[in-house]
């Protein structure tokens, strides 16, 4: 949904997220640049992150034998894994 469109309807789309429960991807000049989300989705998001950097620390500290830029790749492609699943909707 492009960024002037939600500023002028911000409380409809704001209702929009509530009642749907998915996000909205904003965009200006065709290019994502945000989104809002339920705050449930938000909070869930926040602790997944959460504790796959705990997970990752508590690997890291059992495996300190590992060269720093090995772990360095692997949280990337971990990262990178976590973000390829799910998209938000585009409306």
């Amino acid at each position: 949904m492009d960024i002037s469109h939600v500023r002028e309807r911000l409380s409809e789309v704001l209702a929009r997220v509530e009642c749907t429960r998915r996000p909205v991807v904003l965009t200006s000049d065709g290019q994502d640049v945000g989104a809002f989300l339920p705050l449930q989705m938000y909070r869930a998001l926040i602790e997944e992150r959460e504790a796959v950097f705990e997970a990752l620390a508590q690997a890291v500290a059992k495996q300190p034998q590992y060269p720093e830029e090995e772990v360095e790749r692997d949280i990337a492609e971990a990262i990178a894994a976590i973000r390829g699943k799910g998209a938000a909707s585009r409306i």
